[in-house]
């Protein structure tokens, strides 16, 4: 199965065909958890989470009809533009089944062992988090050991995560001061139960060292970085150890940086133009100048790229997940017709962290996206962000990111503990 979804160039194809293996993955998890081995665990944990990441991505040539399609898309949905709905669904299922013609390269990286990761981990422990269908299992692998942290059944963190995204979306907004902090305590509360479930009971085995998190697709949403515990220390979630491990095979790329200001977000000018004076050269994007074509070309020429806009994430089909820009949203497809992509991305803009998560446990969204197109790095929110809380921690990373700093400690560094001081800023780095 895993050679036939290589066979696709399609992430959309290559995550939906995913959910064919759906019954054998749920099987060897639940034999995996009863077997009490870790090397079985972590091996099934690897060959049953995110089969996508570990098919060898291809540079699609550019596609004219795609990119006139997009073009045409974009221009309806700009602000004053005219909607066809009949029109532009004609348009998505177009460009959706010319990206699935594209060939892919029929190449699958083999699942990592334990024995091949341990000496990789370099003073960092990756925690691999299994949900079977009625049992949470945590596999804490370290350099010189490995730990099983069974977590209990899945219906209490299921009950904490049923209004997770809620509670974020509505602590990020300006309320009232008083309103404001009942909301935020609410949050801070739910946020330290879930960490009593998921991030407690490993923390005796993780000590003091950075964290890789691979999390099972029913924790997708979970804004690591708030979590107690977790708060202050470098945490990247990682789409499997396998993908992690090849990111990492050469230096991050961090000599040059870009910077974009989409349409109508209240402080995404200053934002960007603060973070811009930690780079030497930066170059900035504003105002009329921040088009879907000047944005591509920015992406395919710098190593880091900072984009401060509306984001949309679109449930129905997460490609067309998108960034508003000036003449309209900048899709998920259209980072398939990039020449090059940046090696970190950061993304100041409500949703595009998220994810959907379909059948096969595949999760596809914007931050998938560019993963999947050779990023090494997306630091993003699943939820809504606030605007000034968003500005004064994405400043803050950018003068360590300049300093040559790696992006997971700077976001460490940057991010506070939830207060009912402070709007929540669940900004997490993916790569």
């Amino acid at each position: 199965m895993h050679a036939w979804q290589s066979s696709f160039g399609s992430l959309d194809l290559q995550t939906g065909v995913a959910g064919h293996g759906v019954r054998l993955a749920a099987r060897g998890l639940a034999l995996a958890v009863e077997s009490g081995k870790p090397e079985v665990l972590f091996e099934w944990s690897e060959r049953a989470r995110m089969l996508a990441s570990r098919v060898q991505p291809v540079r699609a040539p550019e596609d004219e009809q795609i990119v006139a399609d997009l073009a045409e898309l974009r221009e309806m949905a700009a602000e004053g533009g005219r909607r066809d709905p009949a029109r532009e669904a004609e348009l998505r299922q177009r460009v959706r089944e010319r990206a699935w013609q594209h060939r892919g390269s029929g190449e699958v990286a083999d699942p990592v062992t334990l024995d091949e990761l341990q000496p990789a981990l370099d003073g960092a422990a990756l925690v691999a988090y299994v949900v079977a269908a009625d049992r949470v299992v945590a596999l804490v692998v370290a350099a010189s050991d490995v730990t099983w942290v069974d977590l209990g059944g899945r219906d209490p963190i299921d009950a904490l995560l049923g209004g997770l995204l809620p509670d974020l979306d509505v602590a990020a907004s300006d309320l009232p001061d008083t309103m404001a902090g009942f909301v935020r305590e609410e949050l801070a509360g739910r946020l330290a139960a879930l960490a009593g479930v998921l991030v407690e009971p490993v923390l005796d085995a993780v000590g003091e060292r950075a964290v890789v998190l691979t999390p099972s697709g029913a924790l997708a949403g979970v804004p690591w970085t708030l979590l107690p515990g977790f708060t202050g220390r470098p945490v990247t979630q990682a789409q499997s150890a396998t993908s992690w491990l090849a990111r990492r095979t050469t230096p991050l790329r961090s000599a040059t940086a870009g910077f974009v200001a989409g349409p109508r977000v209240p402080r995404a000018e200053e934002e960007v133009t603060a973070a811009a004076k930690e780079w030497a050269d930066a170059r900035v994007l504003t105002g009329d100048d921040a088009t879907a074509a000047a944005v591509s070309e920015l992406a395919s020429e710098v190593d880091v790229l900072h984009v401060a806009a509306h984001g949309r994430h679109s449930s129905e089909n997460a490609m067309f997940s998108g960034l508003q820009l000036a003449d309209g949203p900048w899709f998920g497809y259209d980072i398939d017709q990039l020449r090059r992509v940046p090696d970190v991305v950061l993304l100041s803009a409500c949703e595009v962290g998220r994810s959907t998560v379909r059948w096969g446990d595949e999760l596809i969204g914007m931050t998938t996206a560019w993963l999947h197109a050779g990023a090494r790095c997306v630091i993003a929110s699943a939820a809504a962000v606030n605007d000034r809380a968003a500005y004064d921690v994405l400043v803050a990373v950018h003068q360590q990111l300049a300093a040559g700093v790696d992006p997971a400690t700077a976001l460490a560094a940057a991010v506070p503990a939830v207060s009912a001081d402070t709007a929540p800023v669940p900004l997490v780095c993916f790569g």
